[in-house]
């Protein structure tokens, strides 16, 4: 049994997956990471950390479609069962935790009944219009410029339950937990957020937008005329038409991005 695990649903993060993993796994003890066909050398990052004796699980997802809460729900009811994990995070690989120590984490954690999400939010960093501050390969050290006011957002940690592991289910965009019947009870942590970095050059802004809109039709060929994430079309739009997106435009994208997060907005 092993007391943390984290599962993210990753595709074409090549410029962050290794600080992304080495990060949160100062404070997880094994890391289940589904790849989405990716095609930028993300796959290839993480097989390395692997073989360096990193507790990497991978699993490969090869669908189009951005079929997140399909395919996160199924290998966490495959995955939680086999190792008891106390606690799971659901995360994306733009996010690292963040807590003042490993204590003030997992104290809170223990406290809570099994059954329950602790929720923990949102601090949302973007990139200086002069560009990349330090490495450019950790977005802790190269982009450390934090929205003013940001809206309340928030990730879950499951606080697992062996008799409702088979009927959890997770959302889209891993922000709320329900299980068959209702939702689990939340708690807020104290001191604890999530780092977030989901623009952080033109070019990932310019392919996650490319890749994002195509996977988001699929997922929701019925509702293409609803209105569902019209910004991402925009931002598409003026990518594939011209004049696509400039160094100028990143840091008003990044301010906005939260409008475009398939899933977060219709």
């Amino acid at each position: 049994m092993i007391e943390a695990l984290g599962i993210a649903m990753v595709k074409n993060e090549a410029d962050v997956i290794e600080a992304f993993v080495r990060h949160n796994m100062s404070l997880l003890d094994a890391l289940v990471i589904i790849d989405n066909d990716s095609i930028d050398g993300t796959r290839e990052i993480l097989v390395q950390l692997q073989q360096q004796g990193l507790p990497i699980i991978l699993f490969d997802d090869p669908i189009v479609g951005h079929f997140q809460s399909e395919i996160v729900t199924a290998v966490y009811r495959k995955v939680v069962p086999n190792f008891n994990p106390r606690f799971v995070f659901l995360l994306d690989a733009d996010e690292f935790i963040v807590t003042p120590s490993r204590e003030t984490l997992y104290t809170q954690l223990r406290a809570l009944h099994p059954a329950t999400q602790a929720r923990y939010c949102w601090r949302t960093y973007i990139p200086a219009p002069t560009g990349p501050e330090g490495d450019p390969w950790d977005p802790l050290r190269s982009i450390t410029h934090r929205r003013a006011y940001e809206k309340p957002r928030s990730k879950t940690i499951i606080v697992t339950k062996p008799k409702i592991n088979k009927s959890i289910l997770i959302q889209q965009g891993n922000h709320d937990v329900n299980v068959r019947g209702g939702q689990l009870r939340s708690v807020q942590l104290r001191d604890v957020a999530l780092a977030h970095f989901p623009v952080r050059s033109v070019d990932q802004l310019t392919g996650k937008v490319l890749v994002g809109w195509i996977a988001n039709l699929e997922r929701n060929r019925h509702e293409r005329d609803r209105g569902y994430a019209f910004q991402w079309k925009a931002l598409y739009e003026r990518i594939i038409q011209g004049p696509g997106l400039t160094a100028e435009d990143l840091t008003y994208e990044a301010l906005q991005y939260e409008n475009y997060c398939p899933g977060k907005s219709r």
